[in-house]
């Protein structure tokens, strides 16, 4: 008697394997969002202790030089160019999947926008998350995040 697998059991367990993985990629793609979620609202951490950082140094908040920022205004290498902000408030942020702009409320008092927008993929797309400096609020867009 010859000892295997028939043809019927072998297409049987790739359907349940196949069934299993259509069942996981959902939840695996919300806990991608959410991970990257949670880097952006470090990457806000960081930009909010720099800025604190860079009022004592300047005795201002820092403000991009065109208001407000551009979206891609977080320069992608090491090497950043001038007037961005990444070079100018001495940090290195680089993330592919959100877009970082700082925006100023009001000249008097210094109080700060920063708004992240997620890019063009994944169930977030286009969502933003908005700090304001004013109340350390973070709004978030994405039931995801």
């Amino acid at each position: 008697m010859v000892k295997g697998f028939t043809l019927v059991e072998a297409v049987v367990v790739f359907v349940i394997a196949g069934l299993m993985v259509s069942f996981a990629m959902p939840s695996y793609a919300k806990y991608i969002e959410r991970i990257r979620g949670k880097r952006a609202e470090m990457n806000l951490n960081t930009i909010y202790n720099m800025q604190k950082r860079y009022k004592l140094d300047n005795g201002a908040y820092y403000e991009c030089a065109t208001n407000p920022c551009p979206a891609n205004y977080i320069c992608p290498s090491p090497s950043c160019a001038i007037n961005s902000i990444n070079n100018d408030l001495g940090i290195f942020i680089v993330d592919p999947y959100f877009t970082y702009s700082i925006d100023k409320v009001d000249g008097t008092s210094g109080e700060y926008t920063v708004t992240v927008t997620r890019a063009a993929e994944g169930p977030c797309a286009g969502q933003t998350m908005i700090f304001k400096s004013s109340d350390k609020t973070v709004t978030r867009n994405c039931g995801l995040w």
